[in-house]
């Protein structure tokens, strides 16, 4: 009777070091995902926020029509409306 407890006390010590292992190895891929998408959260913040430092840029030439995406410092046309793009005031 005491080797058959002693069996199932060994047994059962075995499964729980064995889960014990495995749920370690569970929370580090967690950790580790989680770790990856703050960094994918925080490029995408740093790119979001390049591109609002890039809409705030003052061109010093702009479309008549307020088309910003025919601004440009160079004098043109607007690639958005066709019409001759003038002066900026605000330029400095």
């Amino acid at each position: 009777m005491k080797f058959k407890f002693g069996i199932f006390t060994f047994l059962l010590l075995m499964v729980m070091l064995i889960f014990s292992c495995s749920s370690e190895e569970n929370i580090d891929e967690k950790d580790k995902i989680e770790n990856i998408s703050k960094n994918n959260s925080e490029e995408k913040r740093v790119k979001k926020d390049s591109l609002i430092e890039k809409k705030k840029e003052i061109f010093k030439y702009i479309c008549p029509q307020g088309d910003k995406e025919g601004n440009s410092n160079i004098e043109g046309i607007c690639a958005s409306c066709g019409m001759e793009l003038i002066e900026n005031p605000d330029y400095q």
